[in-house]
């Protein structure tokens, strides 16, 4: 049997028993680790407070659990930083749901897996509900259609760079995991790309991701990598000198991160300041070490 037969194949397991399973364990893990289940979150200090360190290496995998005295988690510092938190967050789940030792070495095998494997289905469904849990994905929602029934792309973007997860998976979650959308809505929705949003917004081609922020935003903390940009309707005021001087661009105003480290973020109409955290690049030269020291100066953890 060919491995896209196999991904197709109805999954020989009560998928909605472990859904629902998955679903009451994030909502609890959310409790457990002082989160409502409104908020975004930090996967990595979530980590932390479970007492699971995390560690990026430079290794072409996606991520590892080891289930040990001391747990901790590998994740690959080649992936792009938002699936690098859905990994980390599917190797928790693992974890709260006490499954041996996973490597997962690339996205196609993990779908397989996840679509077969009873463990890889509830870890995903886990990641998914403690990233982007039912009660924030609907408050982003109607804070987004209060004033216009029509959800667009740009909401999409605002609604992942809060949430710290991808553009698709937001779409998909809110589609397949949530029905909160209609299948219009989602198939209209599926057109746009983040590397398109992002092209329009900044008014020129970056390769570099992008992260959106306007009044509607709710995220405490925003994680970028060197070479990240920031987009805002509103003009922003950072606290140290780790961005580049403000650009004036289709999508409002752009920035982008020069230097490791962390600033406080201030904006005129965004009514609220938040943080950015920002790592090295991961695809040259990339961090290495445990993820909570990711934003600092070169530290040596052992």
């Amino acid at each position: 049997m060919t491995a896209l037969m196999k991904k197709y194949q109805k999954p020989p397991f009560d998928t909605r028993l472990l859904a629902n399973i998955a679903l009451r364990a994030a909502s609890k893990a959310r409790v457990d680790l002082g989160y409502d289940q409104i908020e975004p979150l930090c996967i990595y200090d979530a980590c932390d407070k479970h007492g699971v360190s995390v560690r990026f290496v430079d290794i072409n995998m996606d991520g590892m659990y080891n289930r040990a005295a001391k747990p901790k988690i590998l994740i690959s510092n080649l992936r792009p930083l938002v699936r690098r938190n859905m990994t980390c967050a599917h190797e928790l789940g693992h974890h709260v749901f006490e499954h041996g030792s996973t490597i997962h070495e690339i996205e196609s095998t993990s779908e397989i897996k996840s679509s077969h494997d009873p463990k890889e289905f509830l870890a995903d469904r886990f990641a998914s509900h403690l990233l982007m849990p039912t009660l924030g994905m609907r408050k982003a929602l109607n804070i987004r259609t209060q004033n216009s029934p029509a959800l667009t792309p740009q909401d999409i973007w605002a609604i992942s760079s809060d949430f710290k997860v991808g553009y698709t998976t937001v779409l998909y979650h809110l589609f397949f995991g949530l029905s909160v959308i209609s299948k219009n809505q989602f198939e209209s929705l599926k057109k746009s790309t983040p590397q398109l949003l992002r092209n329009i917004a900044l008014g020129f081609t970056s390769t570099d991701p992008a992260i959106f922020v306007d009044q509607n935003s709710c995220a405490k903390t925003l994680d970028l990598e060197t070479g990240d940009w920031i987009v805002s309707r509103d003009n922003l005021i950072f606290s140290d000198s780790l961005f580049s001087d403000e650009l004036k661009v289709p999508g409002g105003f752009a920035y982008q991160a020069l230097n490791q480290g962390i600033a406080r973020v201030e904006g005129g109409t965004l009514g609220q300041a938040f943080f950015a955290r920002i790592s090295r690049k991961s695809r040259r030269n990339g961090y290495v070490g445990l993820a909570k020291y990711r934003h600092l100066s070169e530290v040596n953890d052992g």
